[in-house]
């Protein structure tokens, strides 16, 4: 059976877990999917996760994994052409990469995992992330500029107490451009990288344009990283998703009253929006070869 390792990223709320969780909650109830679990074979390690599976299923939000919890899942499967595959997915905390941009850290365990990887998928929740904005540096702004640091250097002469600068509790895109350019140093060769725009259904809501493309809602929300992923193709091959794991807000209790008043099975929502804007219920189709 040919093993193939995929190797999940992502900063804190990235929506890895989510992934894992519906994936295998979907390859268990359905049938009608790319990718089906092999003669009836449980996923290895689905131990780690019954827990979070239980809260989906209850529509309730999933808990983030712990810092010091790192575990694989293995999937064997098989897929429309019969061919058998197994596949490994580690899931580990956000903490583990933020921990890598910020103090430049890194485990044994994540470069073990990171050359073994035939795929990234790399999640990213713009939802949950630290807006970045540009500074207009005209002539105004400029001056005003130079007057707030007059004033806080005043502030410092008078040994007036300042405030502790602390990094974002959110992810920032320039620290998400940072984790890629550190995980693309570290492989060893060219690698594939999935992007994964996480809870795509509130992307739509924010969003209302039909047929909405990940990679142009990547390229237009966050072009930084998306200048550094068309500047760096010598060391990676990419494709840009969306997935939506839990189908709505579970926190949103308008929104679930809506959904339930209107009869709505929230499990049909669930959608993984391919790099050509196709959608499929079976978010298995993100991992496809």
């Amino acid at each position: 059976m040919e093993k193939i390792h995929y190797f999940m990223v992502g900063m804190p709320s990235g929506g890895k877990t989510s992934y894992i969780v519906r994936l295998c909650i979907q390859l268990i109830n359905e049938s009608n999917m790319m990718y089906k679990l092999m003669d009836g074979r449980l996923p290895d390690g689905l131990c780690h996760i019954q827990e979070q599976m239980d809260i989906m299923d209850s529509f309730q939000n999933i808990m983030r994994t712990f810092e010091n919890v790192c575990y694989d899942i293995t999937l064997p499967l098989v897929n429309e052409t019969g061919e058998n595959i197994a596949l490994v997915i580690p899931d580990l905390s956000g903490e583990h990469y933020r921990r890598l941009v910020e103090e430049r850290y890194i485990s044994k365990m994540i470069y073990d995992r990171l050359q073994k990887a035939d795929t990234i998928l790399f999640f990213i929740n713009t939802e949950t992330m630290e807006k970045e904005d540009r500074l207009d540096c005209n002539e105004a702004s400029t001056a005003s500029l130079i007057e707030q640091s007059m004033k806080m250097e005043e502030q410092d002469n008078a040994k007036l107490p300042m405030k502790k600068i602390l990094m974002p509790e959110k992810a920032t895109q320039s620290q998400v451009v940072d984790l890629i350019q550190i995980l693309l140093g570290l492989a060893k060769k060219k690698i594939r990288v999935k992007f994964v725009m996480s809870a795509w259904d509130r992307v739509e809501k924010k969003i209302s344009k039909e047929n909405l493309i990940p990679e142009d809602y990547l390229k237009e929300q966050l072009p930084l990283l998306y200048q550094y992923i068309i500047s760096n193709l010598d060391k990676l091959e990419y494709e840009v998703f969306g997935v939506s794991a839990q189908g709505a807000e579970y926190a949103d209790k308008r929104e679930m009253e809506r959904l339930q008043d209107a009869d709505v099975d929230i499990e049909t929502l669930v959608k993984v929006v391919m790099p050509d804007g196709t959608k499929y219920q079976d978010i298995s189709r993100l991992l496809r070869k």
